[in-house]
């Protein structure tokens, strides 16, 4: 036999698949454990069935994250916290040259339909939760949603105080509807028509900018008429 020719039965090493970081090995765990969360809830989910979506030991797992209201909390607060890093930065840029009314509006609405797109898993973890009335976690939850809010009331109230367009007695309330609309949006992405352009991910510029007009405006989502 030619000892060119491969001989029968010879094995063939079998590749072994790359090493995951830490940082790679905690995104998988975030990211099974939120689609976990979010078809079973806090109290259906499990460690177990967690790791094993995410393709990791049950050490690894308690490793990264010791316990599951500790892992849950973590999947919840990202959509916030990302948030809360982008915007603030993006706004300091405009300080010196302020943005129009609608370009800071429409560049606020951006950064959170994104945000809570990327993490719309999370979005519907957090409504199981305040659904099965889970005190533990909406009492952890509670003081990130309010420093979201501060953050925006701040900016808000820094605003009205050079736009006369902007009311800063209006700005608590205006930050908290705008904050609900994208949630709700989020949430009722995937039963919308396949026609409706809200239906698809990511959200076309076209609906950020009628949900930013609304926001500024209102239903008429255009500056009022000057009579003068």
């Amino acid at each position: 036999m030619s000892s060119d020719q491969p001989r029968t039965g010879a094995r063939t090493a079998k590749k072994r698949a790359p090493r995951r970081s830490t940082e790679q090995v905690r995104g998988a765990i975030l990211a099974a454990a939120a689609e976990e969360f979010a078809q079973h809830g806090v109290d259906g989910a499990t460690m177990r069935a967690i790791a094993a979506r995410a393709k990791v030991t049950m050490s690894v797992l308690h490793r990264q994250f010791p316990t599951k209201q500790e892992l849950f909390s973590d999947i919840l607060v990202a959509p916030l916290l990302g948030f809360l890093s982008d915007f603030p930065a993006a706004w300091r840029r405009q300080a010196e040259r302020p943005w129009s009314d609608e370009r800071l509006s429409r560049e606020l609405i951006e950064l959170l339909v994104v945000n809570l797109q990327h993490h719309r898993t999370a979005v519907l973890g957090l409504v199981n939760a305040a659904a099965e009335g889970d005190a533990a976690t909406l009492e952890q939850l509670r003081p990130m949603l309010a420093t979201t809010l501060d953050q925006l009331a701040h900016i808000g109230r820094e605003e009205a105080a050079r736009r006369p367009s902007i009311s800063a007695d209006d700005v608590p309330t205006t930050s908290l509807l705008a904050l609900a609309t994208i949630i709700g949006l989020t949430l009722m992405q995937p039963l919308l028509p396949e026609d409706r352009p809200e239906a698809h991910d990511p959200v076309p510029d076209e609906v950020v900018e009628a949900i930013s007009r609304f926001v500024l405006y209102g239903v008429g989502m255009h500056p009022p008429r000057r009579t003068d």
